[in-house]
């Protein structure tokens, strides 16, 4: 590790002075910043009041999510520097859907219209409310990071980042949400 440093005395090798230090603010991050984790398979995207029918994150196509939501206000190219590839942004009233060769690779919400879900019938939108329960808050089960701070572009008074995994294994990919000071949800991403 780079935060390490060795030093000889009298022939012997030993951590330096601060390597304890060092050590206690590792272990302390990790402990405040535990990753909360999502299974992708349950990452569905829905026309909010009808759950029968989604887009699954990674697998449907542009031509499915027309089909269930109908034309979008607008369609544009997007240069993801990223990705050094051009996504197709498509834009359903104020929230977004960006494909990536015809696949739904990330998405934006900040109204109702659309909410997602999970293969045990939770569905989170844009407008819900946390829980507070013994001064702890949770979101569909999910510990919030109640400190306030901005993504995006977004301030944010609390937040959930929950990485995705398949088959047991965690991504870099996540969902973010984020609450205001009236502790409502008004931001959904998936970030890739």
């Amino acid at each position: 590790m780079t935060c390490r440093k060795i030093s000889e005395k009298n022939g012997k090798k030993y951590f330096g002075k601060n390597s304890f230090a060092v050590f206690l603010i590792i272990f302390l991050l990790n402990q405040v910043g535990y990753a909360q984790v999502f299974d992708l398979n349950n990452v569905v995207l829905f026309k909010t009041g009808t759950s029968s029918k989604g887009l699954i994150w990674g697998q449907s196509t542009s031509t499915e999510c027309e089909e269930l939501f109908g034309k979008p206000t607008s369609k544009e190219s997007f240069y993801s520097e990223m990705d050094e590839d051009t996504l197709q942004l498509y834009k359903y009233g104020k929230n977004e859907l960006y494909f990536d060769k015809g696949v739904l690779r990330i998405f934006d919400l900040v109204d109702a219209l659309m909410s997602i879900g999970d293969s045990k019938g939770n569905t989170f939108k844009i407008g819900d409310i946390l829980k507070i329960k013994n001064g702890v808050k949770t979101f569909a089960g999910f510990r919030i990071n109640d400190k306030p701070g901005n993504s995006r572009n977004l301030n944010y008074q609390g937040s959930i980042f929950l990485n995705l995994k398949r088959k047991n294994i965690v991504m870099d990919s996540g969902i973010e949400f984020l609450f205001d000071t009236k502790n409502t949800l008004f931001s959904i991403a998936l970030l890739d």
